[in-house]
């Protein structure tokens, strides 16, 4: 008897250690757990208060880069054509008036002091207009501009609005057919309208222009041209009137003798060379006009990578924030969890403090 009491007593011992193990691993699980439910609630706030908006940073393009690609390239700028309108608006033309008599005054001073200093006695120096016609710097290219990004997203809303309206009135709404322009027609028209219209860009415009007009490379390329002469022939094929013979006209009385045929006057194409100067030797306005355009292509490349730049990480918060149900869903698994076993370890609470009493009602 008295060891069957001893066995009693020894698995009681190993009852309570085991009970006493039990609840601090459930302790310690669903601390875990609280804590583990407490993180996912929180990263699901921060995923679904994450802004997606970025805005593209801002580009500068700074005279030495310009520099480095007119020192590296003589190709001659390019020229981009735009069919003038049949009317101006009113705004485009306020904005142009107002560019010509402020920012461009100081751009075309700039071109002519260097134009000046490095032209020959025989070269034309440009007004002030023809300088901005050359350019594209007119009221016509303000119009003609492709609309920004936040004039796109307003058109879109308009056009959607429209298309929902024509919709439910059970109406088709034809499509608008703007003006399309190739991408370099449309780099040259976006940089002329921000020039004209935006004072930042333009004041940052002349400012890295001014600074290429004085790089020593630059200055170099311009007194090559002082010196130089026209030793090489540029040739092109032009179309020009001339008598040709015409085994197929009847034109003539005597069509039908041999040799048959005609004499007839007709456009042919004729290749004509005139005096040229060497590669790599440029005017002060092809120099000034290559400038010009270093400076908005280096521009127009520099904001397409900000925008994709914006765009990757608009994307990336995009999905960060779509992420926010799942990490709300497993916080809410994870408390469920962390209940149970509170619920469980309640149980084992609640068994234990009654233990005593059983003891003591089955030796009484």
């Amino acid at each position: 008897m008295p060891k069957l009491v001893e066995m009693r007593g020894w698995a009681l011992r190993v009852e309570r250690a085991y009970l006493a193990g039990l609840r601090i691993f459930i302790l310690v699980f669903a601390t875990l757990c609280l804590l583990g439910a407490s993180f996912f609630l929180l990263d699901g706030a921060r995923r679904a208060l994450t802004p997606t908006d970025v805005t593209p940073k801002a580009v500068t393009v700074s005279g030495e880069e310009i520099a480095d690609a007119i020192a590296s390239s003589s190709q001659g700028a390019k020229t981009a054509e735009t069919a003038s309108t049949a009317s101006v608006s009113e705004v485009a033309q306020k904005a142009h008036a107002a560019f010509m008599a402020g920012p461009f005054e100081t751009y075309f001073k700039a071109y002519k002091a260097f134009a000046e200093a490095h032209k020959k006695p025989e070269d034309k120096l440009l007004t002030k207009e023809e300088l901005a016609e050359q350019l594209l710097y007119t009221a016509e290219a303000i119009d003609a501009a492709p609309p920004s990004e936040a004039e796109s997203a307003a058109e879109a809303a308009a056009d959607a609005a429209a298309a929902a309206y024509a919709s439910a009135m059970g109406e088709e709404l034809d499509p608008s057919s703007g003006s399309e322009w190739s991408p370099y027609e449309a780099a040259y028209l976006e940089t002329s309208r921000k020039f004209q219209t935006e004072q930042a860009f333009a004041e940052a415009q002349i400012a890295a222009v001014t600074q290429v007009l004085a790089d020593q490379r630059v200055v170099a390329l311009a007194k090559k041209y002082q010196t130089a002469e026209k030793t090489a022939q540029s040739c092109s094929t032009v179309q020009r009137m001339r008598t040709v013979w015409d085994s197929n006209s009847m034109a003539c009385a005597d069509w039908f003798y041999t040799p048959r045929g005609c004499q007839v006057r007709r456009a042919v194409a004729v290749e004509e060379c005139v005096p040229a100067y060497p590669e790599g030797v440029e005017s002060p306005n092809e120099t000034f006009a290559r400038i010009d355009e270093a400076y908005r292509m280096e521009w127009v490349a520099k904001a397409a990578d900000a925008r994709a730049v914006a765009q990757a990480e608009e994307m990336e918060k995009e999905a960060t924030k779509a992420g926010a149900p799942s990490a709300f869903l497993i916080a809410l698994s994870v408390f469920g969890a962390f209940v149970a076993v509170m619920f469980l370890f309640l149980l084992i609470a609640v068994e234990r403090h009654l233990r005593p009493r059983q003891e003591v009602g089955a030796e009484g």
